[in-house]
């Protein structure tokens, strides 16, 4: 009886507030205008209560739901729903992880939030996935939260009545390498609906790794050469950016480099893989490590028209 009133609930707040999006306009910072509590769900009446939160400027109204897939406080995900997924039922997701180096990091963060209003913007609905973090935890903790908390999330639309019709993935620094080894490795859990995966700065050959990681992986007990194993597990199409000067890559712009190093073993896979180096000229200044995502903020040419072919092409 519980689980139906939680299942009514969730189709009443996702019915219930939305309006119209206006796609490829800058989106102002969205603001909080009304709340209205809703009963928790036995997966998250231990930690926090869901609401339903509705968000409104002069480009568009968009659902925002929070809801808990674990007991921490950082075992977050935030839904942003666009009006005509809410009321065709059909849902193209995007599903945005932040960095931090497994150490920091949240949903609320600055790129995070460029990555979310990017594709807002462009009519994709976006679900953000916090996850626990190191030395509050050990490795694979984080990535191991992060499948978790985006099977939780597409299990819940589903059970809204939702036909989900695409799943990207999206991970800056990383969130693209909890992504990548979560759709490529056999080590850790998978997410079946993924569509394609779009990587921003992400760490993935344990041979290119700077000293500038060094604390990151003594905090988290890791072993890079072990944990950054990919196989090809899922047949998930790849686009792979990094900033030509990213500290964390002792071999940028080189077979070697981190986004060429992943893509070349997913091409060995068959698995259809491309990469995009922001540069210098690109940025007008430096491009390092956070740079490629900051570029979308002001909607870079070279950038945008990258993204854009590649979910065109693999859709």
């Amino acid at each position: 009886m519980r689980k139906n009133l939680v299942l009514v609930a969730f189709l009443i707040l996702l019915v219930g507030c939305v309006a119209p999006h206006l796609a490829k306009k800058p989106m102002k910072p969205l603001t909080n205008t009304t709340q209205t509590p809703e009963a928790p769900s036995k997966e998250i009446e231990k930690t926090s209560e869901t609401k339903e939160v509705k968000e409104t400027n002069e480009t568009c109204e968009i659902l925002t739901k929070k809801i808990a897939y674990g007991s921490d406080e950082r075992n977050i995900i935030l839904f942003e729903m666009q009006k005509n997924h809410v009321d065709s039922r059909k849902a193209k997701i995007v599903i945005v992880v932040h960095g931090g180096g497994f150490v920091g990091g949240s949903i609320g963060g600055k790129s995070t939030k460029i990555l979310k209003n990017f594709f807002l913007n462009r009519g994709y609905s976006v679900i953000s996935v916090e996850y626990r973090v190191c030395p509050n935890v050990k490795w694979p903790t984080p990535v191991v939260d992060v499948a978790n908390g985006i099977n939780k999330a597409l299990s819940e639309l589903k059970k809204a009545g939702f036909v989900v019709e695409e799943v990207t993935c999206v991970g800056s620094s990383a969130g693209a390498t909890a992504l990548a080894l979560i759709l490529y490795s056999n080590k850790y859990p998978s997410i079946s609906e993924a569509t394609r995966f779009i990587g921003f700065d992400g760490i993935y050959n344990p041979d290119s790794i700077t000293s500038k990681a060094s604390t990151s992986i003594s905090l988290c007990n890791s072993s890079p050469k072990y944990d950054l194993a990919f196989d090809g597990k899922l047949k998930v199409p790849a686009l792979l950016i990094e900033g030509e000067s990213d500290c964390f890559d002792a071999n940028p712009m080189t077979s070697k480099s981190h986004a060429e190093y992943l893509a070349g073993i997913l091409k060995s896979k068959s698995i259809y893989a491309e990469t995009c180096w922001m540069t210098k000229e690109d940025a007008g200044t430096t491009c390092g490590h956070g740079c490629p995502v900051h570029l979308l903020e002001s909607e870079n040419k070279k950038l945008v028209d990258k993204i854009e072919k590649f979910m065109q092409r693999v859709s």
